[in-house]
């Protein structure tokens, strides 16, 4: 009965082991295929109107982001620099902290805001080229 049971184990073991393997994946993925996402954007008036407005309040928003951080960033770097020509070591470090601390906050704030700014103003910029595009080639 052991001896059985010794030889079954081994059977499923080794039937384990033989297992189908698993295709090798592509290197490349394969070329796409002509669908709806490649045909032109339906454009209208009031769909142009409200792309508009939503990358305009982006773009207003990445100002509203980026000139404190803008501010903040260059108000640290004058701390830093009034910190290292200062005569007393611990107004030396407590300013030199507080410079690095507050460019790093205008950092934190001013990235996204350049961003925001940057990404809002391009899509205005598309939006009245669409709108352009539309205007002359409308029919008579």
């Amino acid at each position: 009965m052991r001896a059985l049971a010794a030889v079954a184990a081994v059977a499923l073991a080794a039937a384990v082991v033989h297992a189908e393997p698993k295709a090798p994946k592509p290197l490349l993925p394969p070329p796409p295929k002509a669908d709806d996402s490649l045909a032109p954007a339906r454009v209208d008036a009031a769909l142009l109107d409200r792309s508009y407005k939503r990358a305009r309040n982006t773009r207003n928003i990445g100002i509203g982001l980026a000139a404190p951080g803008v501010a903040l960033s260059i108000l640290g770097g004058v701390l830093v620099g009034f910190g290292s020509t200062s005569p007393n070591l611990f107004d030396q470090v407590d300013k030199i902290i507080a410079g690095v601390i507050t460019c790093g906050a205008g950092l934190v704030i001013g990235i996204p805001g350049v961003y925001f700014w940057s990404t809002g103003q391009d899509d205005m910029d598309s939006v009245v080229w669409r709108r352009r595009q539309l205007v002359t080639s409308s029919p008579p």
